[in-house]
């Protein structure tokens, strides 16, 4: 798996990381294998927004989450965000969070029941970077 490394423009202006995932991406049911972005060092972060252009269509639950290797519901918990439900969320969760040094974010997505032949989600992160 490759490595995002953290991209941090000089600006005063909102950054983002963002994915766009399907139900079946490769190792999207496994945690810390589907990278959104990296996050810069020295950032604090505004919100989440997934947006569910497709519905997921496991029969029993249909859960996506994003966070990091130490926390992987950190920014999306389960319950956060309908995957079978069409639009968009803001997630409000790490709302003012600082990050000390460069942090990989992962999405995932898990499901019960008879498996999801659809689904399309884009994940997106907010963050405002700071110069020293």
């Amino acid at each position: 798996m490759a490595t995002i490394a953290a991209r941090k423009t000089y600006n005063p202006c909102v950054n983002f990381i963002a994915l766009s995932i399907d139900y079946n991406t490769s190792n999207i049911g496994t945690a810390n294998m589907v990278q959104v972005g990296t996050l810069p060092a020295g950032c604090v972060l505004l919100n989440s927004v997934v947006s569910i252009v497709t519905v997921f269509n496991a029969a029993t639950t249909n859960v996506l989450i994003v966070g990091t290797a130490a926390d992987d519901d950190a920014y999306v918990a389960s319950g956060d965000v309908d995957p079978g439900t069409l639009g968009g969320t803001l997630v409000p969760r790490s709302a003012g969070v600082y990050i000390a040094a460069d942090t990989p974010v992962y999405v995932k997505f898990t499901e019960t029941g008879t498996a999801a032949s659809t689904g399309t989600a884009k994940v997106v992160v907010t963050f405002i970077p700071f110069v020293a």
